[in-house]
């Protein structure tokens, strides 16, 4: 059960639906981990105050921020190799 409510901006959006339909299927494994519990799943980037976890075995990276206020994550990047 998603907790938290995801948040997507244009590029997130654009590299997320560049993704291969396995690289997609993957993600979206994953992100539905990050949404239940996005701290458990990521780490943490102090000096960039910001999340990441990887998905498709490590091929694909995603990176997103927290606001635990209004119970969001934000999409920043979608990478995949």
């Amino acid at each position: 059960m998603t907790l938290y409510t995801p948040v997507w901006t244009e590029v997130p959006r654009s590299q997320y639906d560049a993704l291969t339909p396995s690289a997609r299927a993957s993600f979206d494994a994953k992100f539905e981990q990050v949404l239940s519990d996005p701290k458990g799943v990521g780490r943490y980037d102090q000096l960039a105050d910001q999340w990441s976890t990887d998905f498709a075995n490590g091929t694909g990276f995603v990176v997103y921020i927290i606001n635990d206020d209004t119970v969001r994550v934000v999409v920043l990047r979608v990478y995949a190799l």
